[in-house]
């Protein structure tokens, strides 16, 4: 067990590789990329603050957390590229679980 721990990598230790943590003005920020439906087009947002931060009852738990977000031009987090501020939800799903969009949709149906 040890080793395995040794050796594996980041992502076999469950961090996630599409989320990046910058410290910026003295603050520690996330930029998250979101990967889009054509191969290589990639869009990145950094949190400003967070709407939401569910309580967890352990460290290792899993939590939902709502950000205040804006679009970055890259995972630096550094150029603005977009003037509107957003909402972006980062939340973490069993498997099987349905997404965000799987319940709005079937509550629109």
């Amino acid at each position: 067990m040890l080793l395995s721990l040794l050796f594996a990598s980041e992502s076999e230790m469950g961090f996630d590789s599409t989320v990046h943590r910058i410290e910026l003005e003295g603050k520690i920020r996330y930029v998250y990329e979101l990967r889009q439906k054509e191969p290589g087009e990639k869009l990145y947002f950094r949190t400003m603050g967070t709407i939401f931060n569910s309580r967890t009852a352990c460290i290792s738990g899993r939590k939902t957390r709502v950000w205040r977000a804006i679009q970055v031009s890259g995972p630096d987090g550094l150029e603005i590229k977009g003037d509107k501020e957003v909402a972006l939800k980062d939340v973490w799903l069993d498997k099987g679980s349905q997404t965000e969009k799987q319940n709005q949709d079937s509550i629109c149906a």
